[in-house]
């Protein structure tokens, strides 16, 4: 990293090494949210291989609507364009 002798932390390397990783944590966080295991990350596998195994259905709302399920949840409405309004 070059480091600007009058500017220290903001010489633009800092910057942008602080911007990096800020950014590499909020990817990882909005990939795998906090809380989530590695027996979740197992189970949503399982629902949509499972999903995707039966004639007609669409695996990602099968997977959706059982995750919500499991949690004890009323299951999304989906909405025309395919996204589901959660509030």
């Amino acid at each position: 990293m070059a480091i600007h002798a009058g500017y220290h932390e903001g010489s633009f390397d800092c910057l942008l090494h602080g911007l990096m990783h800020r950014k590499r944590l909020l990817a990882d966080s909005a990939l795998w949210p906090m809380g989530d295991t590695q027996a979740g990350v197992g189970e949503l596998t399982r629902l949509l291989d499972s999903a995707a195994k039966r004639e007609g259905a669409d695996p990602v709302r099968s997977a959706i609507a059982a995750m919500y399920a499991r949690d004890g949840l009323e299951a999304p409405v989906w909405e025309q364009d395919g996204s589901i309004r959660v509030s």
